[in-house]
């Protein structure tokens, strides 16, 4: 927005008072300065008012779907190490830095797991070009997770956790619990229950 300090000010003469003659002639220069000023005030607005007016909008709808149900995080994301469940390679959530990364802590005996599985397969095949999508299977027998990941088609990394030693460092008891680490490492969202698709797409909001 333009500030009036951008206008230029009535002269003044060697008094410090103003130097424009006649009171008549003041006024009407006055009314001029401030014309102009509304002028271009009115033309700032219509420029970017919109925008602002959008984005304050769009702020309000996310913290609408986030109220009461994705918890805010600002703090270094625990480590999560482990032998992934199908090739039993090393997994590293700290190898996927540089985007995000949604780290969903389940268990093929989880019921709740289970209803929000489809969730997460359907936006895996849209978001996998831009998001990282890591699983933690926790206290699971390893043929029965595989089990689980073949039938929601959940083709992304696992660690198998099955002692729940990664759970307890991220401070979950029990699943489902959701969280999204941002592109340097931090932990900026946490969601502990069945998620949605609104709820997966405010948490990425925040990273």
């Amino acid at each position: 927005m333009p500030r009036f300090s951008s206008i230029p000010f009535i002269c003044t003469g060697s008094s410090g008072t103003p130097g424009l003659g006649t009171a008549k002639h003041s006024n009407s220069v006055a009314k001029a300065v401030f014309r102009s000023y509304w002028k271009t005030t009115a033309s700032w607005f219509a420029k970017y008012g919109v925008v602002l007016l959008v984005a304050a909008s769009c702020t309000a709808r996310t913290a609408t779907a986030c109220e009461g149900r994705v918890f805010l995080e600002q703090k270094r994301a625990p480590a999560a190490v482990g032998e992934d469940l199908s090739s039993q390679v090393r997994v590293d959530v700290d190898s996927m830095r540089g985007r995000a990364v949604l780290v969903n802590f389940w268990g093929s005996w989880c019921a709740p797991c289970r209803e929000e599985s489809r969730t997460l397969s359907k936006a895996w095949g849209e978001l996998s070009a831009t998001v990282s999508f890591l699983g933690i299977d926790i206290r699971d027998e390893r043929a029965q997770a595989l089990a689980f990941v073949k039938e929601f088609n959940l083709s992304y990394p696992h660690i198998y956790d099955k002692e729940a030693t990664i759970a307890a460092a991220w401070g979950v008891t029990s699943p489902p619990a959701t969280f999204v680490v941002a592109p340097d490492g931090q932990l900026v969202g946490r969601f502990v229950g069945v998620l949605t698709r609104q709820d997966l797409d405010c948490m990425l909001g925040m990273a």
